[in-house]
């Protein structure tokens, strides 16, 4: 095999917990990566095409780039926890003013409005005693980089990343409207960046798009089609096996793979990048690294990259090889 293209794409942790989990799946159902776009689809069916997959497993680094003073993150949900429950506490003991002093039902209001005072006061302990500020509401953290508002608060790019992705509770709006911005490139606006491992790597097998069954998606499935991409109607998804991230969604561009595979191109494609056989397992398309590479310092994205293999992995290889034959 002539190795021509070669991407890196990121396993998420939130739905695969360790590097086994994924490769388990990848075995025993196939690979199955949602992808971008169809262009993207489009791009791994050309031949030479090798996608590599990684994994932090949770481990992550703060950003040395944007080490700073922080809100600390573990009591900004206690704070919004100790809100609802004066929330509650204030409709509870509303409800029980309007009903009949002495009541049954005025007595379980005030009960749960008084439970409530306990969680929050709790709450309220907790982040005086917090393991990450000492109190303090404040650690040394990467930022993230930092937004300004129109009216002159800051906020660390973390907190506003947090926020930002809870528009029910907070909008720009509602800050006077963002005026700067500046996110540190490093991180990409996380304050961390993930001790990454590449595990393995699959040669898509096929490109799949999902049919949501509209006249929208009859069209476009024709298109894909005349560029290779298969149609997979939603009832096909239905009798899918649920995988560690869910269901296949209609309207979703997938690259995958087939399980049990008697293909060689997984193999082709590990002698074709200088690696040594006894370091691998191959099945089929996929392979995976008896021991995975380390890319610590690689910040994480969506969808995918183009990325290249280190070279000293494979010079590595080649000195084994070469060992085990003196």
């Amino acid at each position: 095999m002539d190795i021509k293209n070669t991407y890196l794409m990121w396993i998420g942790s939130a739905h695969y917990s360790s590097i086994e989990d994924w490769v388990k799946e990848a075995a025993e159902q196939g690979v199955s990566k949602r992808l971008p776009n169809e262009h993207m689809g489009k791009s791994l069916l050309e031949p030479g095409t090798v996608v590599f997959v990684a994994h932090d497993e949770g481990e992550m680094d703060e950003c040395d780039h944007c080490l700073g003073t922080i809100s600390c993150g573990a009591c900004r949900k206690r704070e919004e926890a100790i809100a609802r429950e004066q929330a509650t506490i204030e409709k509870l003991t509303k409800a029980a003013e309007a009903l009949e002093p002495g009541s049954k039902e005025a007595k379980s209001a005030l009960r749960k409005a008084a439970n409530a005072t306990k969680r929050a006061a709790k709450l309220s302990v907790d982040m005086d005693n917090c393991e990450d500020c000492l109190g303090s509401g404040e650690v040394e953290a990467g930022s993230g980089g930092a937004v300004v508002f129109g009216d002159g608060d800051a906020w660390d790019y973390r907190r506003y990343t947090y926020y930002r992705n809870q528009p029910a509770k907070w909008t720009d709006a509602d800050k006077g409207g963002i005026s700067g911005m500046d996110r540190c490139e490093h991180c990409g606006g996380f304050g961390r960046i993930p001790c990454g491992k590449v595990f393995g790597l699959f040669v898509p097998e096929q490109v799949e798009f999902i049919n949501p069954g509209t006249e929208e998606g009859n069209e476009k499935a024709k298109t894909l089609a005349e560029s290779g991409i298969k149609e997979v109607s939603l009832a096909q998804v239905k009798g899918e096996k649920k995988r560690g991230c869910g269901k296949r969604h209609g309207g979703g561009v997938y690259a995958t793979t087939t399980p049990g595979s008697a293909s060689t191109s997984g193999a082709e494609a590990a002698k074709a990048l200088g690696l040594d056989e006894s370091d691998l397992e191959v099945k089929g398309n996929f392979v995976s690294f008896v021991a995975p590479v380390d890319i610590s310092g690689t910040k994480r994205f969506r969808g995918l990259a183009r990325w290249a293999l280190p070279a000293d992995v494979a010079e590595e290889a080649e000195m084994v090889a070469e060992a085990m034959e003196d």
